[in-house]
Parts: C-alpha cells; structure tokens; sequence
C-alpha cells in the first residue's frame, strides 16, 4: 500500500537525529559549491533553507531515503555556516526519522550498524559529487523549454534557430498566444541548467521587446490535467510536442510584425558588443523592458524606467566640478555637476538621435519635462501622473473637464509614449555604434524621433467572447 501520509518540514528546528561525522571540506569557491548543493538536493527532490544573518548565512539541506518499504521513511541533513572568508564551520550530517515532524516521541530512528555505514558513505558521497561538480566543466547539454507570450501582431512565423537559442511559430492555445522557445546550455543537472537559462530567457524577452516596441512575457499555457507541460526539449522531439493538444495556428488576415529579422541583429549586435559595455547595455534594456511591463497600468513607473534606461547609458557625459565648496555653517559641501544627469540624458538623446538643430529645443524639452513632472514627481514625492488609482474605470484619458479640452493624465500619457519611442531609439542607435555593426532603419523599424507626440484618437470598444477584435492605436505619423 503507498504511503500517502504528508510529507512534513520544519524551517524552525532540527530533528532529534543521529549525528554522521565527515570530514573536513575546503571548497575552491564557496559560491559555487552552495549552488552546486543546492542543485543536488533539488535534483533529489528535497528541501533547502538559508538562514542569513548580518555576518553569515547559515545553510541547511535536507532529502529522503527509503527504508523498510517506505519511500520516505528517513530524512537526511546537512548543514554548514558560510562567513565572510567562506565555510565557517565544519560540515554536521544527520539523520532522523520522518515521523518525527509529525510526533515527537518517535525517537532516533533503529538504523543496524551496517545502515549506519550506508549512510555514512551516502553523505561522503554526496559531498564528494559536489565538490566534483564545482571543479569538472559541466558535460551535458540541456535545451530548456520556457513559453513567451507575445503581444498580438508580433508573432513568430517560421521556426527561427541561432546558436543556443530556437523559437518556434506562435500558436493559439485557449486564447492565449504562446511561443515554445528553447534554449542550450551544458549543466551538471536540470535544476542548474534551469538557473543557468533563465537570465537568457530573459534577455530574450528583453532583446525581443527591444525589436518590437511591445512587452514580451513569459509563462506556459494551459495544459490539460491529464497531461504534463515539458520542462526540456528532448532530441529528436516534434515541434508539435512542445505545444498542448489543444493549439491551433492564428487565424490568417491580422498584420503581423515579424520580430524574428530585427531580433538577429540585436543578438548579432550583443555579441559584438565590447565586453565592458555589455554591463551598461544590458541594465538599459532591462530598464526599457520593464516599463514596456508597466506603462499600461503603471504609467508613473514605467516613466521612471525609460528614464533610468536613458541615464545608465548617458553616465560617461555626466561630471562634477573639481572646485571646493563650502558653507560657513556646514563646512565643505559635495562637489556640485558641471553637467548634471537631465543634461547628459540630453546630450546623449540629441547626439545619437542626430536631431535636427530646429528639433533640438522640443528634444530637450521633452527630456526637462518628463524628468521633473513625471520621473522627480514620483520619485519624491509619489505623485501619481496616469491616473493608477482610478486603474478600471474605462473612461478616456482625453475627456474635456470643466477648465480644459483634456484632462491633464492625457498629456503626461503624450509624454510617455513620445519617451518611449526616444527610449527604443537610442538603445538600438547606441548598440550599433558601440558594436561597430551598421543599422538598418527599415529592418529595425526605426524612424524619425517624434518630440511632440499627438494621438489622432483615443477609443474604448466591447471585446466580444470568442471573436477576435483588433484595437490598432492611432499616434500621428
């Protein structure tokens, strides 16, 4: 009969248990043997806990082993503290019987000496195949299954491979659109292949935000109860696998942006890109990525975002005046800029953008605006510019009031959307010219930045069940 009693943990205290002496264990790199641990006791299916404090992190790994004809019958534990110079302490092992969580009178589990020595050479074991792991390369290659979910009019047509990555064509699955995407890296075992490909999967959806202009998510469709959505792509697997049962191809007719031809150049671009710049580029597009996230609902930190994107990439024009400074209350004072963060965003907009001189003004404008009325606004002062606290209420943002032809969320919206064309702009103009690569305007759909954005309309429509509408937002050309 299974055993289906729960399985219980205690984050709290340890477990009356027999204590196994290892030995002494010096690791290379700490950081690497914690998340080689952490790996492995995943992989076992167990649990881990890390209890930090201001000077250390105490770390504790617990799994299961069978005994007599019950699955979970012992559990296994290991624990060491990590200080400022690495391992702390000696590594302590223990094992305990599960019941224990559950009622503390079932004591110390009756394990017979040659039991004990099993344990024993199963924990030395242990110790030993991670501390291989954080000195052998990493052997076998996994290829991480992640689904994206793009934005309607941005999808993937045709299977597209490049290097470690593979997307494949978007299909409809219970109304939600989703692209199987895989991505290769070498790891000791899934858990880690998983940690090593998430910051990929991520700059993926970033890259292909980037080219696109819209925000790329990432989660699994639905799938049916009696099936499991795969976490890899197996070799020699269908495309057809990597989608539910359920999936359709979209329906022909809507126009499609392809977001595959400007996705290979930013990638080609990257790798181009000097290793010390790569740092600044991917904090900017990361910036850009997360207020595409949040411009819908969360205008007033979407603004932040863009702005915080501009200035990481601006730092170099920004400097201080070597002069001395100083209060005849309060001393010496910080040295003030010469040219503050506002005027580097500027330069750097007006230079990469080759603005025009009869442009220049409503550039900087623009930049001086969003700055102080949005980004300071909210900032210091938590002001909220996109009306967040009325989010739902379906009324255009461009209703006349009693004193104005448009209420006043409506022009720091102009302002937003006018930033976040500036934003894409100069990401893609600075990566071209920091990586050397030319820059197709046609292919990276880039035109003519516009300062004083105006919408030709705002509406609001029923979005009817089971029909597909289509709402194309109308910003003058």
């Amino acid at each position: 009969m299974a055993d289906l009693a729960p399985i219980l943990y205690d984050p709290y205290r340890v477990p009356p248990a027999i204590r196994v002496a290892l030995p002494t264990v010096a690791p290379a790199s700490t950081e690497s043997f914690v998340e080689q641990m952490h790996a492995l006791v995943t992989e076992r299916k167990g649990a881990t806990w890390y209890y930090p404090s201001e000077k250390e992190t105490r770390c504790r790994y617990e799994w299961h082993r069978r005994w007599r004809r019950r699955e979970f019958a012992l559990r296994l534990g290991l624990m060491f503290v990590v200080g400022v110079n690495g391992l702390a302490t000696q590594l302590e092992a223990y094992v305990a019987d599960s019941r224990v969580f559950a009622d503390d009178s079932v004591g110390l589990p009756d394990l017979s000496p040659r039991e004990l020595r099993r344990i024993e050479r199963h924990f030395r074991g242990t110790i030993e195949l991670v501390v291989s792991r954080t000195h052998v390369p990493a052997s076998r290659n996994f290829e991480v299954l992640y689904f994206q979910k793009p934005p309607a009019g941005c999808l993937v047509q045709d299977t597209f491979v490049d290097g470690d990555l593979r997307l494949f064509p978007t299909k409809l699955v219970s109304s939600h659109l989703t692209s199987p995407m895989g991505l290769t890296v070498e790891a000791s075992g899934l858990p880690m292949a998983q940690a090593y490909a998430a910051p990929l999967a991520q700059m993926t959806c970033a890259l292909l935000s980037l080219a696109t202009g819209q925000a790329y998510g990432l989660g699994a469709p639905p799938w049916p109860k009696n099936a499991r959505c795969p976490e890899t792509i197996a070799s020699g697997a269908s495309a057809e696998s990597l989608y539910p049962p359920s999936a359709r191809p979209v329906a022909s007719g809507f126009e499609n942006q392809d977001p595959v031809p400007p996705l290979r150049w930013l990638r080609e671009a990257l790798s181009a890109l000097p290793e010390t710049s790569v740092p600044r580029f991917t904090n900017a597009v990361f910036a850009y990525y997360s207020a595409l996230e949040q411009e819908t609902d969360r205008g007033s930190l979407a603004c932040v975002a863009f702005v915080a994107a501009l200035s990481s990439l601006a730092r170099p024009n920004r400097s201080s005046c070597a002069g001395g400074v100083s209060c005849t209350e309060c001393g010496t004072l910080p040295r003030h800029s010469k040219v503050g963060e506002t005027a580097a965003v500027i330069k750097l907009v007006t230079e990469l953008l080759s603005v025009a001189e009869n442009d220049a003004e409503q550039a900087s404008q623009l930049l001086k605006r969003v700055y102080r009325s949005q980004r300071s606004a909210f900032v210091h002062a938590a002001e909220l510019r996109h009306e967040e606290a009325q989010q739902g209420h379906n009324m255009p943002i461009c209703l006349p009031t009693n004193r104005e032809p448009q209420r006043e969320a409506y022009h720091f919206r102009r302002d937003l959307m006018a930033l976040k064309e500036v934003v894409r702009a100069v990401l893609i103009r600075w990566l071209g010219k920091e990586s050397g690569k030319e820059t197709d305007d046609d292919l990276l759909r880039l035109r003519p930045p516009r300062f004083n954005l105006h919408f030709r309309y705002i509406t609001t429509g029923t979005v009817f069940a089971n029909r597909w509408t289509r709402m194309t937002p109308g910003l003058e050309d």
